[in-house]
């Protein structure tokens, strides 16, 4: 095994959890934002403060359980991404998801979402993703032009690499609700 020294010991993590950080406060800020409007007007009311006050806490929640994720860093776990498609939705569901380690290979060109359990033929769902930005996310969406299914469903599928079909890369799991 070649001994990598372009990068100083954990230069991946600390750039990882950086971006992480950002994307928090990014969060946080755009919540401040949508209800600018309303707060400038003076029509901020207590209904709004404590809707508010949920939306904040699940994001700082799922910031911690990120953060300890990254920490505690397996590279021998798929990332896992969790699409919802509600009814009544005009747009494909998507994700990004943060992988436990940078892709090493090329990625399966083609996979698909199947249903799990339940009655009746369901079509399996076309699954797309792109690379963003430094190549250690990957946006992960329901192809574009899929129809939703009709009936609510759970869906499951794996984005691998063609030389280790048998690890995934990313877990997919889709809901479909009513």
């Amino acid at each position: 095994m070649a001994n990598d020294t372009s990068n100083f010991p954990g230069f991946e993590l600390q750039q990882r959890l950086f971006s992480h950080y950002a994307t928090a406060l990014k969060q946080a800020g755009e919540r401040l934002n949508d209800a600018w409007g309303k707060i400038a007007k003076g029509q901020y009311g207590y209904g709004d403060l404590v809707a508010d006050l949920g939306k904040g806490a699940a994001a700082h929640y799922q910031y911690w359980e990120e953060l300890a994720r990254l920490g505690a860093r397996d590279d021998h776990r798929a990332a896992w991404a969790r699409l919802t498609w509600p009814k009544g939705s005009i747009s494909v569901p998507s994700a990004t998801v943060d992988l436990l380690r940078p892709i090493d290979g090329i990625l399966e060109p083609h996979t698909s979402l199947t249903a799990l359990g339940g009655g009746g033929a369901r079509p399996d769902l076309p699954l797309s993703w792109t690379a963003v930005a430094d190549g250690n996310r990957l946006r992960v969406a329901v192809a574009e032009g899929t129809q939703r299914p009709a009936a609510p469903c759970s869906y499951i599928g794996f984005i691998a690499t063609q030389e280790a079909r048998h690890t995934p890369e990313v877990v997919v799991l889709l809901e479909v609700r009513d």
